[in-house]
Formats: structure tokens, C-alpha cells, sequence
């Protein structure tokens, strides 16, 4: 096998894990990070608001 060949294939087997975990970390991070900052800046603790 040649080397070119061999580098695609190198990085062809490790993009396809790094989509999978982009495609993952997106929504999960989107989740579980903006929506809820959102509801805590209305949350009122005692007379300080928090932000």
C-alpha cells in the first residue's frame, strides 16, 4: 500500500469519529448549557437576582 493511500485511510478512519462526536457534543452542549442559563437568570435568590 502507498503512503497516500495509507494517509487517507489514516484520516478517513479519524474524521468519522470526530463527525460523530461534533454531531453529538452540539446538541447536548446546546441542552444542557444555554436553555438552562436562560432559566437560571429568572430564578430569584432572596432579594439578589441571580445572573
Amino acid at each position: 500500500m502507498s503512503q497516500e493511500k495509507s494517509r487517507k485511510n489514516y484520516w478517513k478512519a479519524n474524521l468519522r469519529p470526530v463527525k460523530w462526536c461534533l454531531t453529538v457534543w452540539f446538541p447536548v452542549s446546546y441542552q444542557h448549557g444555554i436553555i438552562p442559563a436562560v432559566q437560571l437568570i429568572a430564578i430569584s435568590n432572596g432579594r439578589w437576582q441571580v445572573h
